[in-house]
Parts: structure tokens; C-alpha cells; sequence
């Protein structure tokens, strides 16, 4: 289902609605669906430590510095 968005800098684009988790209704098919989400989100701290970890390399703080 698509809605039209009435304000903003792309006024009258349509958008989808987002997938919902929730509409799975199979148990099986749910646990399977929360392990890949949760691998996902998993990869995906692993992914904002190490750039953060970077970041932090190249921009010290200056308050720690002190």
C-alpha cells in the first residue's frame, strides 16, 4: 500500500509502507525471520564500534586529552 506525502521537499512522491514484522504469523517462519534480524543487527554493531573506534583514532577528544 502506498500513501502520498503532502509536505516537504518531495511533495506528491509516493512511499511505501514499511514491512511489518509482526504480519508473519507462522511461529517457525517468526524464529527463523528473528535470527537473521538479530545476526543483522549484530553485524551491524560490529560495524558502528569499529567505525567509531576510527573515528575516535583520528578525531581525539580533546577532553580526554587533558
Amino acid at each position: 500500500m502506498s500513501r502520498e506525502r503532502k509536505e516537504g521537499p518531495n511533495k506528491g512522491r509516493k512511499r511505501e509502507d514499511n514491512w511489518k514484522f509482526d504480519q508473519v504469523k507462522d511461529p517457525d517462519e517468526r524464529n527463523g525471520l528473528s535470527d537473521i534480524l538479530s545476526m543483522e543487527l549484530e553485524k551491524d554493531m560490529d560495524t558502528l564500534e569499529r567505525r567509531l573506534k576510527n573515528y575516535w583514532k583520528r578525531h581525539p577528544d580533546p577532553e580526554s586529552a587533558e
